[in-house]
């Protein structure tokens, strides 16, 4: 008989200290913003609070944590600014939005779609691009599996009632986005003038517009673009 083996410690299970509430207030604030499109709002919040925002999430991730394969982004784009199929990454925003359903990014990359309208009045010669690839869960602030905040000392906060009591925010809008669009909210690829590839609309068999406005339109919004509302 050999040697006896020493036994492995056993390892003891670790809790992460919770943010602090007020932390999960501006992480609450920022999703509801950026998924009905408040961009200014949620990217204000970012750029004062970024660091409660990004401690929340990882939390979120360690309470909730998701799987996160490819992910599509829509873009209308000038062709000009292209360079071969790639794109110099250029926004300022702090955060991105991107789907897990690539019919989503076909719809924002649509130019006749109704959700691309005002940009295509603004840059009548943009073309439609989706970007798509993967991204690290540490880089993840908000997915839509997470429509429950649990709030350490205060239970668990549905995002639709703090959209409800929200002022600034269309609680049908918010719970018709994260119904349908399957957003996942992250941090920028990078730094600015990162190169990014992207694929056209038409090389990656995209339905045509009026079934993606019928899919992902919010129907009180169709309903006033044509005077119904």
């Amino acid at each position: 008989m050999g040697a006896k083996q020493k036994k492995s410690p056993k390892r003891e299970r670790t809790r992460a200290t919770p943010p602090a509430s007020g932390a999960f207030n501006y992480w609450v604030n920022f999703v509801l913003y950026a998924v009905t499109g408040h961009l200014a709002q949620a990217d204000a919040l970012v750029a004062q609070h970024g660091g409660d925002v990004l401690r929340v999430s990882r939390w979120m991730m360690g309470q909730r944590p998701v799987a996160i394969g490819v992910l599509y982004r829509g873009v209308l784009i000038e062709p000009g600014k292209l360079d071969r199929g790639w794109l110099e990454h250029e926004e300022e925003r702090r955060f991105l939005s991107y789907s897990e359903d690539k019919s989503v990014a076909c719809w924002f990359a649509d130019p006749a779609s109704i959700i691309s309208e005002t940009v295509v009045e603004k840059y009548p010669a943009s073309q439609g691009y989706l970007i798509k690839g993967r991204v690290p869960t540490s880089k993840v602030l908000w997915h839509h599996d997470w429509m429950q905040v649990e709030v350490p000392g205060a239970g668990v906060l549905p995002l639709a009632m703090a959209a409800a009591l929200h002022p600034d925010i269309d609680e049908g809008q918010f719970i018709w986005n994260a119904a349908t669009q399957r957003e996942v909210i992250t941090q920028p690829p990078g730094r600015k003038g990162a190169k990014l590839r992207v694929f056209s609309i038409e090389s990656e068999g995209c339905p045509d517009s009026d079934e993606l406005d019928a899919r992902f339109a919010y129907p009180p919004y169709v309903a006033s673009r044509w005077g119904d509302g």
